[in-house]
């Protein structure tokens, strides 16, 4: 694959595991959870189940997606620092593995609601509050996993300012949106500073945008990857 369709296919990639994960976070949350309101959000949730699982999906397939995009970025970024470009992928990698736990907490409230014999023992008002507590624990969890993102945007920002074959702009633009993302280790602060942390995201948006329209220069690429090899072969 060469380096500009490969550029392109990241760009692609990416808008679809963003649009996936704000649906299955952001948008099934503000339609059916209510705060403090177990009673409901358990009614919300089973009169629209459907809605519901497909948060769920969505959420997977954005896990999934950003796994490919992890090892297409250390691939694209290989020649600006091999050892580090695999530092930046294993961020990511953490980050979905994080949000895999959180898609499972969020599920586990649907099985505690629908109930069945392992949850007789539970009263009729406890099952609702059982279920607001796994949701509360996805969110946290999630959250947690934001910051490793951050560190991913921070880190890949880094590797863009390294290389030669993208504009600098965007790798300062992806180190903001990574400090950004990092507010999340401490949650008073996230919540002071929303939605100006998430604001400054437009950094993603900016390379998604670069990507997709210009791609990468290859024949930079091309030159940073052979000094690269000759490096390695000299080296050996």
């Amino acid at each position: 694959m060469t380096p500009g369709a490969m550029a392109r296919l990241m760009a692609g990639l990416y808008l679809v595991q963003s649009a996936a994960s704000v649906f299955g976070q952001l948008f099934i949350s503000s339609r059916l959870f209510v705060r403090g309101d177990p009673a409901t959000t358990a009614g919300n949730i089973l009169a629209n189940e459907v809605l519901f699982r497909a948060g769920i999906t969505a959420s997977l397939l954005s896990v999934g997606l950003h796994v490919v995009s992890a090892v297409l970025f250390y691939r694209l970024f290989r020649p600006v620092d091999r050892y580090f470009s695999l530092l930046t992928a294993l961020f990511l990698v953490v980050a979905s593995v994080i949000w895999t736990l959180a898609a499972l907490m969020f599920s586990g409230a649907l099985v505690v609601l629908d109930g069945g014999t392992s949850y007789r023992a539970f009263g009729p008002d406890e099952l609702p509050a059982l279920a607001l507590v796994l949701l509360d624990w996805s969110d946290e969890i999630y959250n947690t996993g934001l910051v490793f993102f951050g560190f991913w945007c921070a880190a890949i920002g880094s590797l863009i300012y390294r290389s030669t074959f993208l504009p600098r702009f965007l790798g300062l633009g992806m180190a903001l949106a990574g400090l950004g993302y990092a507010t999340f280790l401490y949650p008073p602060l996230a919540s002071a500073v929303y939605p100006f942390n998430l604001a400054i995201a437009v950094g993603e948006l900016a390379l998604v945008v670069w990507l997709l329209v210009a791609g990468v220069n290859a024949e930079r690429w091309n030159a940073l990857a052979d000094r690269r090899r000759s490096a390695t072969i000299s080296a050996s």
